[in-house]
């Protein structure tokens, strides 16, 4: 409300001044300029409480407009920012997977076909792969999962491991404890190589917060995997039933890394009754589904009387022979 006064009504006007400032749970300010006619002024008299909730208004705006400019301008400083002042169970599962694994996993490559196939896994959906031990195939494809999953920029947000419930030809018997305790001596294998690429205590603080799990592959049906990576090993020892299982769980964001050796089947006799060996000659030549082999023996890089003790199964001649 605004107030014109002459000299003659100042009187009349301080006391309606006083009476507001009297008034029940009533607080005023006044704030007065003067014209050009030092006779005339304007007095302008407003409620405490509305003063303070505009106050508050042109706070939140201001805030929310600073909030929206930095957004504009920088997200990643904003959302790195916030990060600082959220409590640690109101970041988002990718914060706390890069939170723990702060650095990727070393660019190390023994072979030429080692790095075709890092390639292959981390740009194309579902990747198929056979080829004999000691080649690298599980470590490659462990190692990419884990670059992948803590890439901030991917959508990754868990490893799944699966494995057959297959043993070498021994039979082990019912296993004390739940589907992890029982798939655990499968699985071993995987956590091995994982603790070798980030370390035991990294890889338990992922599995703490489920960006680590391992799934029964008979119990998958009616599954759908999304944001996620799927390492399915010794494949060989599936059927092309359980394969085709496998293979239409995936869902949206997320990579299958499946891999075996046709040739080390503890189910089958007859590699072309393999899941694997079937799903490799299925999709072959496929776009969708890529598939890659370690044909050479060469390519082993582990101990290398591996290569000789293959080539004796293999009935094949040793290099070094005459």
């Amino acid at each position: 409300m605004v107030l014109k006064e002459s000299p003659l009504q100042e009187e009349s006007q301080k006391k309606k001044i006083r009476s507001l400032r009297s008034g029940k749970a009533v607080k005023t300010f006044s704030t007065c300029r003067k014209t050009p006619d030092p006779a005339v002024k304007y007095c302008a008299v407003v409620p405490l409480s509305f003063t303070l909730k505009l106050g508050q208004l042109l706070f939140g705006f201001t805030l929310l407009k600073g909030l929206a400019h930095a957004n504009n301008r920088n997200q990643t400083i904003f959302q790195k920012n916030l990060s600082k002042i959220l409590p640690l169970g109101w970041k988002t599962k990718k914060q706390l997977i890069c939170s723990i694994v702060k650095r990727k996993t070393k660019e190390k490559f023994l072979s030429e076909s080692q790095r075709e196939y890092y390639n292959k896994l981390t740009t194309n959906q579902i990747t198929i792969c056979s080829g004999p031990a000691g080649v690298g195939k599980s470590y490659i494809a462990m190692k990419s999962a884990v670059d992948l999953l803590v890439d901030p920029t991917t959508p990754y947000e868990k490893i799944i491991i699966v494995r057959p419930a297959v043993e070498a030809e021994e039979k082990l018997g019912s296993l004390p404890g739940g589907v992890e305790e029982k798939l655990d001596p499968y699985i071993f294998p995987s956590y091995y190589l994982l603790n070798k690429i980030i370390g035991k205590d990294i890889r338990e603080k992922l599995k703490e917060i489920e960006a680590i799990e391992v799934f029964a592959l008979a119990y998958m049906r009616g599954m759908n995997i999304d944001n996620s990576i799927l390492i399915f090993e010794e494949a060989q020892n599936s059927t092309p039933s359980q394969m085709k299982l496998l293979l239409t769980r995936i869902g949206f964001n997320s990579k299958f890394f499946i891999s075996g050796d046709v040739e080390q089947s503890d189910k089958y006799k007859n590699k072309t009754h393999s899941g694997l060996w079937d799903a490799i000659e299925k999709f072959r030549e496929d776009d969708y589904v890529s598939t890659f082999e370690f044909k050479d023996k060469n390519d082993i890089v582990r101990n290398p009387l591996i290569s000789k003790i293959l080539r004796k199964y293999d009935n094949e001649p040793d290099e070094n022979s005459n």
